[in-house]
């Protein structure tokens, strides 16, 4: 019989990197959806390679105000993300890129730090 699964975390650590588009909720950014979704599978792709990338990546890339800070979101407890971002958030391995996950503020790519 296999070992049970780890219990969930009740907080994890995250960096995130936003792509957003124009009509995204809160958006001012000028590009299409397509184009956001394209960069963001772009970013998610390049950061499965090389996960110590993602504070160079973030600061250049994401449209979130944690952007500048490498996309460090600090510590996140459950009910803190709406549904889609807190499911694939807490998903995740320390040190694990997720899938990219989209929600109305655009397309979003995190990485569990612990």
């Amino acid at each position: 019989m296999p070992p049970p699964p780890p219990p969930r975390p009740d907080r994890v650590r995250l960096r995130q990197i936003l792509v957003a588009y124009e009509g995204a909720k809160q958006s001012s950014a000028t590009r299409t959806k397509d184009e956001a979704r394209q960069l963001a599978e772009k970013l998610q792709s390049e950061l499965r390679a090389t996960p110590a990338e993602f504070a160079r990546l973030a600061a250049r890339h994401s449209d979130d105000p944690s952007g500048p800070l490498g996309g460090d979101l600090g510590v996140v407890r459950e009910g803190d993300l709406v549904a889609e971002l807190e499911s694939a958030a807490f998903a995740l391995s320390p040190g694990e890129v997720s899938d990219v996950v989209e929600t109305p503020c655009g397309f979003h790519v995190l990485m569990r730090v612990d």
